[in-house]
């Protein structure tokens, strides 16, 4: 998936509901398959501005497709949405592409969209769940394997329910 295009990304909470992000505008959706409704949630978030190197970096990498295309000087908001066990809803936010060592920025929200907290990993995470974060690794022979982490730094599960039952 090429981060710079527009896209979709989405992922399914318990109780017939699907949340999406579309990574081109700073708005989280909620869709209700009871109700057939759909939250729009606002976010304020703020572009990120390419460097004159990442822009050649990104225009160099699709140079036959620019010819008749207009590369604006942002980054999009997002890489991706996650949901675990409590229905919480993880917005995984886009960071600098020749920056390595930028840690990732997740925002936390309750599965009604409001915000609770967010914190930073230095890694990206493929899932959320029971308190831990999977992230996608390599061994010592380049076999990929899956990483546990506890997430220290964010609200503790225990507390979770309370907080989103509050909300």
């Amino acid at each position: 998936i090429d981060p710079y295009f527009p896209s979709i990304y989405l992922t399914g909470l318990k109780n017939d509901r699907i949340v999406f992000i579309n990574n081109t505008e700073p708005n989280l959706y909620i869709v209700n398959t009871v109700t057939n409704t759909i939250s729009i949630i606002p976010l304020d978030i703020r572009q990120i501005s390419l460097t004159d190197e990442e822009f050649d970096y990104i225009k160099n990498g699709y140079r036959r497709g620019f010819k008749k295309r207009r590369l604006t000087p942002y980054l999009p908001y997002f890489r991706k949405v996650l949901s675990d066990e409590f229905d919480t809803i993880y917005l995984v936010r886009m960071k600098s592409i020749l920056n390595t060592s930028k840690e990732w920025e997740i925002d936390v929200f309750n599965p009604d969209g409001h915000y609770l907290n967010s914190f930073k990993s230095p890694y990206e995470p493929e899932a959320i769940k029971y308190g831990s974060m999977y992230v996608n690794s390599e061994d010592k022979n380049g076999e990929v394997i899956l990483k546990k982490f506890k997430l220290k730094t964010l609200i503790h599960s225990s507390n979770l329910r309370e907080i989103i039952a509050k909300k």
